[in-house]
């Protein structure tokens, strides 16, 4: 529910005032009446409760929902509130999007920079996203044992200038003990090559000639082995 619908699940949605909640049961209740699961995601914070509230002005109407939780006690209401309202419609959910990309988990802002290049990480943002991981994970288990609750969130993709190496991030996650707070890995993998559906035949060559998919349609065959 990151992309797919992160405003049905996210805490930023959900409570934009202290105790002032807009569910929207409905938008999610769609999915399970087309015979999909959800993964939904636990994320986003409303400016009041994160550190949006120490930078305070706006920089990125997208980026600015994800600064880091100021408080765990706020953010574990959060994880019973929608834990509680969706037990039996939800069966599993994600810990945040990829926080080792500074802008997804960001505790200050760089005045001197612009756009998402600007957002300044913790000291430690492996064992504070750990932190968010207990919470989210002790929360949700207290509800709902049987739920599926994903963590350390992590990839492959080397270190930049706004963001952490994945190998970087998994290994800070680990040391900070944070395979102790999920059931299973988030991963996120990036492909160099097109991808289709699992029912297309591909070519490869110098000069493929079209091919024909399983549905019958005609597709111009794709670089993917």
């Amino acid at each position: 529910m990151h992309d797919s619908g992160i405003e049905y699940l996210g805490w930023f949605h959900l409570e934009p005032e202290p105790g002032r909640w807009q569910f929207r049961d409905r938008e999610l209740q769609r999915y399970r009446e087309h015979h999909l699961e959800i993964l939904g995601e636990l994320g986003t914070a409303p400016l009041w409760a994160s550190y949006y509230q120490d930078v305070g002005k706006p920089h990125n109407g997208y980026f600015d929902r994800y600064y880091q939780p100021k408080r765990m006690g706020d953010f574990a209401n959060y994880v019973r509130t929608v834990v509680e309202r969706y037990r039996g419609t939800i069966a599993a959910y994600d810990v945040w999007n990829e926080p080792w990309i500074h802008a997804w988990w960001a505790v200050g802002y760089d005045e001197t920079k612009s756009g998402r290049e600007g957002y300044l990480p913790s000291e430690n943002p492996q064992r504070d996203f750990v932190r968010l991981m207990r919470t989210a994970y002790q929360n949700v288990k207290a509800l709902d044992p049987n739920a599926l609750v994903l963590g350390v969130n992590t990839t492959t993709s080397g270190p930049g200038a706004q963001n952490i190496g994945g190998s970087d991030w998994t290994a800070g996650v680990v040391q900070n003990g944070g395979l102790e707070f999920c059931d299973a890995i988030a991963y996120h993998q990036y492909t160099v090559r097109n991808s289709s559906s699992p029912a297309t035949r591909f070519s490869r060559g110098s000069r493929p000639p079209s091919v024909r998919s399983a549905v019958g349609s005609e597709v111009s065959p794709s670089r993917c082995g």
